[in-house]
């Protein structure tokens, strides 16, 4: 009879220890779990009831075809990535063929590519027949036969203001009142005194 201190053999493979173990006391078993996932149950088939003990007296199930082949074969290694062509577009996961890198690179909107410089009878978005954006085009118009480079800056806007008065326009329209604020009061005092 081994002591309370007494070591018992797991028995799994080389590598792999025991990361909990458990006494079941109605059972009577000791259950331990290995690191590799596997688990195993140590019974007296004198003191335990039920447990593991209805499992062990059955008779073991005779092999099919079917299980015989599955089992013939040798398991493959459980991949990472779930391949299904043919999912919907939002659970389909894009894999990073050169083809598909190659569409990407082709394609504007997915390359986040800029809008190439207007210098071409071309069309697109913002851009006129002539191939000038709105801005280019009012550009263009100002600086149109405005050269000022050599000539004295001063001259160049004095031209511009001769004849014209930004602050004028406002009151070009003489409009007046027809009676001052004066007569009003004359007519209002002249009220009174004829009320008394």
């Amino acid at each position: 009879d081994p002591g309370p201190e007494a070591e018992l053999g797991v028995g799994g493979a080389a590598g792999t220890y025991v990361t909990r173990t458990v006494w079941h006391h109605k059972l009577n078993q000791i259950l331990c779990g290995l690191s590799d996932g596997d688990i195993r149950v140590f019974f007296d088939p004198a003191l335990s009831k039920n447990g593991v003990l209805l499992c062990v007296d059955k008779a073991a199930k005779r092999p099919d075809a079917l299980s015989a082949l599955l089992l013939s074969r040798p398991a493959a290694p459980p991949s990472g990535q779930v391949l299904a062509p043919h999912a919907l577009p939002m659970y389909k996961v894009e894999r990073n063929t050169k083809k598909h890198r190659d569409e990407s690179r082709a394609d504007p909107v997915r390359s986040k590519r800029p809008e190439p410089p207007a210098n071409g009878p071309m069309t697109g978005a913002g851009q006129t027949a002539v191939g000038l954006t709105f801005m280019q085009s009012i550009v263009n118009v100002t600086t149109k036969n405005k050269l000022y480079a050599g000539k004295d800056p001063r001259e160049e806007l004095f031209k511009f203001r001769d004849g014209k008065s930004y602050v004028d326009h406002a009151y070009d329209a003489k409009v007046y009142a027809k009676r001052t604020v004066e007569e009003d009061e004359e007519e209002m005092e002249g009220k009174k005194k004829r009320k008394k």
